[in-house]
């Protein structure tokens, strides 16, 4: 048996593990229950996929993140690793196919989403599988007490009774100590058992600034911070309207957000990984499993609904270890906007319920039928359709999924897929007694391998071009062979759907708990006072976001603004200011010009210090990597 070093290598290429990646694994291979606290960027997923190659069987991977599951069996798959993915809106004969090949096949792992743990079909089947552990991310979705509670989270405990021997790793970047808790005790763990790596990210500069010109701002933070960016906002005309004015300023952009085509939206990020564009301006659709070290700088425009939000986001900056920032503007307008999205956030019991009731209708549903069935979804359309405020389906849909009635899934791409169904002996006989399907057949056996055996990644766009025919004659071969019983062919799903995890049900039988109801507004006020004092306590920014957290830190940062301005007010360190911009005031300078001619000056701090100067308007960095004094 290979040991977990040895798996990393040879899968990995890397030689070592990461700060506490090695103490979770051993904890997962002894088969114990573990919940494991590592910041955003820290490694989560190397501690369920090394020890999963070790083990025996199969490793169930439960993911709120449907982006971030297909993410990550796209990268097993490209080291030759097993591994299939159920999430909402796939058809029914994929699941299958799927489930089966975890049973009988040499799957690794299974990644699912949590509405899908709960079905008759995937229950059935999970009982035969052979578990090697259950691995849970973003564990506190699981917890009542959390930001981002999901109430499908706990079937987790009922298919555990499934397989009661088998171990649960538990992983999240975001927990305070009653979250810790309470995913521990809501995953039945045997005994409490807790894996912390400090959230102290030494590297990130946290800088929050109360500023009436935004944009102003980012403009000068970008010129005097190079390297790649992420703007969040909260809204997605917002991420059109900042990235055409960034543009236009000479930087180059893109927007993100959730209701983009898939295709924008991955030809934008691999354009933003590449390093072609410089800024992604993303609602917070984006950033989960994105594969980008050296993120130097994210910069918040509207303020986030938490400090765990925030917190969170910031993270994906400087993951590669080296220097980076994080850049929150505010001003007293988006602290009226904050507590304004509470009250926007909990439209009245009884709209929810009249939502819910006009999507059955909008998906043309019978009342007590749907479950489990997917329907294409336009938000837009149906706000209109139904005069609803669309901030108030937004919401509604947020609240339907908690109480776990419907699951919406806002960036579903599924490719079109084929797999023969019958042998070659009957396919030939098929082939002759329907001549004019014979050259659609050979070309899709031509085009591609495999189809015998399993499902095939096909292009009907391609297939038209070969045979020379109308796409539209294409799918219309398809679905004829797939109803003959020739071929499953499964078409193409692109944009938001919703899925029925339960029966319509009639409005009245509708039930939202009151007391819930009130408890999430009230946590959701707290935690928003909680980012409010954050943005106004004089007190180092690590030393409060690290006591949000449980962890106490006695030594500041020193890198942060608060730590900055007190830095300021020291007669040494106002000297070395003083002595700078006497220096770039005679002429354009380099960093290496400046630590020559400052004594005792330390290049951390000179950055600082340069940061600070550009961030106030008073000086630029030109194209030679000088800087020259602007201000008056």
């Amino acid at each position: 048996m290979s040991s977990s070093i040895e798996i990393l290598k040879s899968y990995w290429g890397f030689s070592s593990f990461r700060p506490l990646q090695q103490d979770v694994i051993d904890e997962v291979l002894a088969g114990q229950d573990i919940l494991a606290l590592m910041p955003t960027g820290g490694g989560k997923s190397i501690t369920f996929q090394v020890p999963a190659l070790i083990m025996d069987g199969v490793c169930l991977v439960v993911s709120p993140l449907i982006a971030l599951i297909k993410d990550q069996v796209f990268q097993l798959k490209r080291r030759n690793i097993k591994a299939e993915y159920i999430v909402s809106g796939m058809d029914f004969r994929e699941i299958d196919r799927i489930l089966d090949n975890c049973i009988y096949g040499d799957t690794k792992f299974l990644y699912v989403s949590p509405e899908r743990l709960k079905s008759d079909l995937f229950i059935a089947r999970f009982e035969q599988m052979k578990i090697s552990f259950i691995a849970v991310d973003e564990a506190h979705c699981i917890s009542q007490w959390g930001y981002d509670f999901r109430p499908a989270y706990l079937e987790i405990s009922d298919i555990r009774h499934i397989h009661p021997k088998v171990g649960i790793l538990a992983l999240t970047a975001t927990a305070t100590p009653d979250v810790v808790i309470d995913i521990q005790d809501r995953l039945l763990f045997l005994r409490k058992n807790v894996l912390h790596r400090s959230f102290f990210r030494e590297n990130l500069h946290y800088i929050v600034v109360k500023e009436s010109n935004k944009r102003a701002r980012v403009l000068r933070g970008l010129k005097a911070l190079s390297g790649s960016t992420i703007i969040y906002v909260k809204s997605r005309r917002s991420t059109r309207e900042i990235s055409q004015w960034l543009n236009n300023s000479g930087i180059k952009s893109a927007p993100y957000h959730a209701g983009l085509a898939s295709d924008v939206k991955d030809q934008s990020q691999q354009k933003w990984l590449d390093g072609e564009i410089r800024v992604m301006v993303a609602t917070n659709a984006f950033g989960m499993g994105i594969d980008k070290s050296n993120v130097r700088l994210v910069i918040h425009l509207d303020l986030p609904d938490s400090i765990e939000a925030y917190f969170q986001e910031a993270g994906r900056a400087g993951r590669d270890g080296l220097r980076a920032h994080a850049v929150l503007l505010y001003n007293d307008a988006d602290i009226r906007q904050l507590k304004e999205r509470i009250s926007w956030s909990f439209p009245p019991i009884d709209t929810i319920k009249s939502i819910y009731n006009d999507i059955g209708a909008y998906c043309k549903l019978a009342y007590g039928s749907g479950l489990n069935d997917s329907f294409d979804f336009d938000i837009t359309d149906f706000s209109k359709r139904y005069d609803f405020k669309i901030f108030d389906v937004y919401s509604s849909l947020g609240f339907l999924e908690r109480e776990s009635y419907l699951f919406v899934n806002e960036s579903l791409h599924q490719p079109s897929k084929v797999k023969f169904k019958v042998n070659q002996s009957d396919l030939y006989y098929f082939e002759v007694a329907n001549k004019k399907l014979e050259p659609m057949i050979k070309t899709l056996l031509r085009s591609y391998s495999g189809l015998f055996d399993d499902y095939r990644i096909i292009n009907e766009y391609l297939l038209a071009k070969r045979l020379r025919l109308p796409v539209n004659i294409v799918m219309d071969q398809l679905n004829f062979l797939d109803k003959s019983d020739l071929i499953d062919y499964l078409p193409a799903k692109s944009g938001p759907q919703i899925t029925w995890l339960t029966e319509r049900l009639p409005m009245s039988h509708v039930r939202i708990s009151y007391e819930q109801y009130g408890l999430q507004k009230q946590r959701q006020e707290s935690r928003a006072e909680k980012l409010i004092e954050y943005l106004n306590n004089d007190i180092c920014r690590s030393k409060q976001l690290l006591a949000y957290f449980g962890e106490d830190k006695e030594e500041e940062c020193k890198k942060c603004d608060v730590c900055l301005k007190k830095s300021m007010k020291n007669s040494e360190t106002k000297t070395m200011e003083q002595t700078m911009v006497r220096i770039i005031k005679e002429g354009p300078s380099t960093l290496q010009h400046i630590l020559s001619t400052v004594p005792k000056l330390k290049e951390d701090w000179a950055l600082e210090l340069l940061r600070y100067l550009a961030d106030e308007g008073l000086i630029s960095k030109d194209n030679e990597d000088k800087w020259r004094w602007i201000g008056e």
